[in-house]
């Protein structure tokens, strides 16, 4: 639990958000703390709190690179963004949890929103 607690902690988010006067914006997206290369990077990008951690506006996948993994997203909608990345270091496709439903690979969301006792709350923390 403590190595898990220490990953979490090492797998931040760094989201710089530029919006244009065209009614898009775009995301650049760094994950810090990748710890190796295994697998690979799930980030998904979503518009409102019914839809986080639920149904993603845009969900790509990269491989994972370490220490950093990055990305630029294009067209998306003005105004409040979150952000949900997991390490999928088998290639599953799915964020793997113990049985319990604690994540067993690294994750985090933007504005590093913690959750108590259950999913992290992250659309109440306003816009990226």
């Amino acid at each position: 639990m403590k190595n898990y607690l220490i990953q979490m902690l090492h797998f931040t988010l760094l989201l710089v958000m530029a919006c244009s006067q065209v009614h898009a914006a775009s995301l650049n997206i760094e994950v810090l703390g990748v710890s190796n290369t295994e697998g690979q990077i799930v980030i998904s990008v979503y518009t409102s709190e019914g839809q986080f951690l639920k149904t993603p506006l845009v969900s790509k996948t990269v491989p994972a690179r370490s220490p950093s993994t990055s990305l630029h997203l294009t067209d998306l909608p003005n105004g409040s963004l979150a952000v949900g990345v997991f390490h999928d270091q088998n290639s599953n496709k799915k964020l793997d949890t113990n049985f319990i439903g604690i994540p067993k690979e690294p994750n985090g969301v933007s504005n590093n929103a913690l959750g108590k006792y259950g999913p992290k709350k992250l659309m109440t923390q306003n816009s990226i």
